[in-house]
């Protein structure tokens, strides 16, 4: 479908999870950051309770009460991370920890993947087997190898590589969400320029900040990769807010206090550390993963 404009949106898609935005966004999981944002989203609904003190482990604990509703995807980690109760993660591998991820990437695989976009893997079959007809071909008709029939494999191939690159596309679906979602990431990316830039209230100004609306759009920042001006923008608009900021949800050591960026920052960083430690080193060292086959 043709590509649709993108401006800036001051909310996520309607129903959407971080995790969600994420896939849709990336076509596919870019490292654990759709995990670590589900995580920090299960810290701010008051879900679970982050110990990330320690670089070495996270330490993720339950909290009495329902918390918000969650999406599907999310409930599904929690279910399975804290069936036991306490978790710790990054000290050795964590075989039931590694079960809950892979079901949890399923699952946003499953439910934000080919409605959203399409591979046209047929397609690039099709093509590598005639190109592959096409060479044996050249080869049994030569009398002999020459620099022209090595310049014919090269083309080829590059042909193929460009068109595997071309080929897949976001459908009609895919396309109106991840558009909503390039805007929302325009303002969370931008926001301090929107504020400076915007005409009066009610004539498309951002919403003002407050500490809840920084919470409840962190995770989704960290799934699209622009926590640090979405951090910044916090800072500058609530200056005092942001110099006695104490996450509720997450507990961090003392040296990270020194700004609020450096808060999430260790959070989050720590929370990486600790998951890459947790799974086999295969798994833990393919982060990226187009479509989620890796």
């Amino acid at each position: 479908p043709p590509r649709l404009p993108v401006f800036a949106r001051y909310e996520p898609p309607r129903g959407y999870s971080p995790a969600a935005v994420h896939h849709i966004y990336h076509r596919g999981f870019s490292g654990h950051d759709a995990l670590i944002a589900t995580l920090v989203n299960l810290g701010i609904k008051g879900v679970i309770d982050i110990d990330a003190r320690d670089k070495k482990d996270t330490r993720l604990t339950p909290k009495a009460g329902p918390g918000e509703k969650l999406a599907a995807e999310e409930a599904l980690l929690e279910r399975k991370l804290m069936a036991d109760g306490e978790v710790t993660l990054g000290k050795e591998y964590n075989k039931d920890f590694t079960s809950a991820y892979t079901a949890f990437r399923k699952r946003v695989s499953d439910k934000f993947g080919g409605d959203y976009f399409k591979w046209n893997v047929g397609y690039t079959i099709a093509a590598i087997a005639l190109s592959a007809i096409a060479i044996i071909f050249a080869i049994a008709q030569s009398h002999s190898w020459n620099i022209w029939l090595t310049l014919l494999i090269i083309a080829i191939a590059l042909m193929n590589g460009v068109f595997m690159y071309l080929m897949p596309a976001a459908t009609p679906k895919g396309e109106k969400v991840r558009s909503a979602i390039e805007g929302f990431r325009l303002y969370l990316e931008t926001a301090e320029k929107l504020q400076l830039n915007a005409a009066e209230v009610g004539t498309g100004r951002p919403p003002p900040m407050t500490k809840e609306r920084y919470e409840t759009f962190l995770p989704y920042a960290i799934a699209l990769g622009v926590e640090q001006p979405w951090t910044e923008h916090f800072e500058k608009q609530l200056p005092r807010v942001a110099e006695d900021y104490n996450p509720g949800w997450a507990h961090v050591g003392y040296g990270a206090t020194s700004s609020l960026h450096n808060v999430t920052h260790a959070v989050t960083s720590n929370i990486s550390s600790a998951v890459s430690s947790s799974m086999p080193q295969s798994s833990s060292s393919s982060g990226s993963g187009g479509g989620g086959f890796s």
